[in-house]
């Protein structure tokens, strides 16, 4: 009987939530003619719009986001000598933390994970449980300003891992920690992959594959020199590696709204 509940249970859950996106497609396909222009932080996204809306292609842009690089600035030295992964974010399911804390439960060497962001109840008890069994440290670290994001969190990292297992559209702390020449692990899907080319500014692994991200993150830790050298790549989508600034993405974002406007009083 409980099993005959729980079945009907899963089919009207299933059934509720394919109406309720069905219904936020709708709304938004209602939108688009009101819509002028959209815009996309990554290729990903901007396809997935143009595939699943669809749009006009001339009607959504690509604009990657900007980021106040006053204080996002290349690590000059780390406070620590073990080899040290940091996870960066909340800890709901979506983002993957269980599939890293699994990964790293395999890895052999001299190393350690922190895991930083705001705890969340039940997740983070959950994700607390996975630990118990780790040979190797990890420790979660909880909240941090994000103007000290290099003194108390880059400071101490040699890698940064984005374990999500959704598609991430252009995840902001790939871009901070490519402003600070910390390499990054991240899945070969979304928007993720976009800002990662595999051995040139990071490593890639298997979406939701915990013994792909294990291989990685074992092959950091025997190539330390290597990640480094990645590390100071940095930005994937310019020669400096530097990324985008506030200030030159707010101009881009003034050109956008004054052509908006152009075209507009041409229509008049």
């Amino acid at each position: 009987m409980l099993h005959s509940c729980a079945a009907q249970d899963k089919v009207e859950d299933i059934a509720y939530w394919t109406n309720w996106v069905n219904r936020r497609m709708q709304a938004v396909r209602s939108l688009i003619p009101m819509i002028h222009q959209f815009i996309a932080p990554s290729q990903y996204l901007r396809n997935r719009f143009l595939q699943d809306f669809p749009l006009p292609k001339e009607k959504i842009l690509y604009l990657d986001y900007g980021f106040p690089t006053h204080y996002l600035n290349p690590v000059k030295e780390k406070k620590n000598r073990i080899f040290t992964f940091s996870y960066i974010g909340t800890h709901i399911p979506a983002k993957g933390v269980y599939l890293l804390i699994e990964a790293f439960k395999k890895l052999k060497g001299n190393s350690r994970l922190m895991i930083w962001g705001r705890p969340a109840g039940q997740n983070t008890a959950a994700l607390k449980k996975l630990t118990e069994k780790s040979l190797s440290p990890i420790i979660f670290r909880g909240e941090y300003e994000n103007q000290n994001i290099v003194s108390e969190v880059f400071s101490e990292t040699d890698v940064v891992v984005v374990p999500s297992i959704w598609g991430e559209n252009s995840p902001l702390v790939i871009h901070e920690a490519q402003a600070c020449h910390i390499p990054v692990i991240t899945a070969d899907f979304g928007g993720m992959k976009e800002y990662v080319a595999h051995q040139t500014n990071g490593l890639l692994f298997e979406h939701r594959s915990i013994e792909d991200l294990a291989k990685q993150m074992q092959w950091a830790i025997e190539h330390p020199v290597q990640m480094k050298k990645y590390g100071k790549r940095g930005y994937l989508h310019s020669e400096d590696g530097k990324i985008i600034s506030l200030t030159d993405h707010c101009q881009k974002l003034k050109q956008v709204y004054q052509q908006a406007i152009s075209e507009n009083e041409t229509r008049k």
